[in-house]
């Protein structure tokens, strides 16, 4: 009985530091849309000043097309600018019809121009006896027992847990943790 005494007071504190962490990110981030409300207009007014200086600066490069003849680009001010080709963007509406028109169209080019994948689907998988697993040469790793310390997931528990990640992974970069 007293080491579930000590599991609830010690998960008690953990409960509390948790809350307290919970608290300073709420601030942090109410503090943060403050100060974005604060600047948003001069956000805002430099965000259409540099859009329009681009725009005028993409009207000069059309209307210089001889200065960038032998070469296609230049970097001025650390930005680069010129006259290149387009690549393009293919879009495919419908995959299958797509597929099935190569198939008919083009029958040579298929193995080109048709991708084929076979994946295991590792949820399925993960329904097999481990003997089943070993004969097709699937392991598990990490099986067993684990501790859990889980909150209910909450938007805030979701911003806790992936700052006690990321800063669990500091800390190992640094030989803590």
């Amino acid at each position: 009985m007293s080491d579930l005494l000590e599991l609830d007071k010690q998960t008690r504190r953990f409960a509390d530091a948790q809350d307290g962490l919970a608290s300073l990110i709420r601030d942090l981030n109410d503090t943060i849309e403050i100060v974005k409300r604060q600047h948003f207009v001069e956000i805002k007014k430099a965000f259409s000043a540099a859009a329009q200086r681009k725009s005028e600066l993409g009207a000069a490069i059309k209307d210089a097309p001889d200065l960038f003849e032998e070469r296609k680009t230049m970097i001025l001010h650390g930005i680069k600018i010129g006259i290149v080709k387009s690549k393009g963007k293919i879009e495919i509406d419908d995959e299958d019809r797509t597929v099935a028109l190569i198939e008919k169209h083009f029958p040579a080019l298929v193995e080109s121009l048709i991708k084929v994948t076979k994946k295991p689907i590792k949820k399925e998988l993960n329904d097999l006896p481990a003997a089943d697993l070993r004969k097709i040469g699937v392991t598990v790793e990490e099986a067993g027992d684990v501790v859990v310390i889980k909150s209910a997931a909450s938007e805030i528990d979701k911003l806790i847990n992936a700052l006690f990640k990321e800063m669990g992974n500091d800390a190992e970069a640094q030989g803590g943790i």
